[in-house]
């Protein structure tokens, strides 16, 4: 049985003297998580389509995405059948290639609006290609090319609101059920890493969970303790998060992603 699969079955039973009618919101708290570990290779060595950090992106018909006219950096890919037997709740789609990119704005001047960063999602593989560096790349926050392995992990900060016939929404995470010593033994501190990771939950990065709105799960963090990405730490320890709805990522929908960041 995997970590989370026991933590939950364990936890449960805690979890319903506080909450019996609200049993289905548990695995909204205990959240399955997917570590990378990443070690630094030749970029060739890998293969077209393979699940990757950094190097150079697998491109189908869509070109290099622009930040205001600038080529964005291409921050990792990942090919969602390799993902699949670390994806225990089954919330990403079961093949293709998702990528991500973030342009300059984005990363020096926070700037989370759609045009500075991308996430792109290949159904089939068949079309792609490695792309080649634009000319007006600039190579000051490129990542090398790193093959990534999977651990799945789970994360016990997640919060979920239900709501009162007063209006008042109760959040059953942040209440009395976490201060419970046996809650506490059971659920521990989760399985923490300081590279990036899928799914999860964002407050592992000292990302405030609030950042994640109703419904919402991590879908790609980037944390500032990262020795992989140049980037994200330029003197103000930041951190980055990608975030989507779960019933989005699910039906393979990534339009309404969208990016946030923490400095500390």
């Amino acid at each position: 049985m995997s970590r989370l699969r026991q933590v939950r079955e364990q936890a449960g039973p805690i979890f319903k003297r506080y909450h019996p009618e609200h049993g289905a919101a548990l695995p909204l708290i205990l959240k399955p998580v997917i570590n990378l570990e990443a070690q630094e290779v030749p970029d060739a060595s890998l293969p077209v389509g393979g699940s990757k950090l950094g190097g150079l992106p697998d491109l189908g018909t869509q070109p290099w995405p622009e930040d205001a006219g600038d080529p964005m950096l291409f921050v990792a890919q990942f090919n969602l059948t390799e993902l699949r037997p670390f994806d225990e709740d089954a919330l990403f789609p079961l093949s293709g290639l998702l990528s991500f990119f973030l342009g300059r704005r984005a990363i020096e001047n926070g700037r989370m609006e759609p045009e500075h960063w991308a996430v792109r999602y290949e159904p089939a593989l068949e079309a792609l290609r490695r792309a080649s560096p634009p000319p007006e790349t600039d190579g000051e926050w490129a990542t090398p090319a790193h093959a990534v392995a999977f651990c799945a992990g789970m994360h016990p900060w997640g919060d979920v609101g239900i709501g009162q016939a007063d209006g008042i929404r109760l959040s059953l995470h942040y209440e009395q059920v976490i201060f419970d010593p046996e809650w506490q033994a059971v659920t521990g501190e989760g399985d923490l890493t300081g590279e990036a990771y899928l799914l999860g939950d964002t407050v592992a990065t000292m990302l405030e969970s609030a950042a994640e709105e109703e419904g919402e799960t991590a879908l790609l963090t980037l944390p500032h303790t990262s020795g992989v990405f140049p980037f994200v730490d330029q003197g103000n320890r930041l951190s980055f998060a990608f975030l989507i709805p779960r019933a989005d990522l699910t039906g393979a929908d990534f339009r309404r992603v969208r990016l946030t960041y923490h400095m500390s």
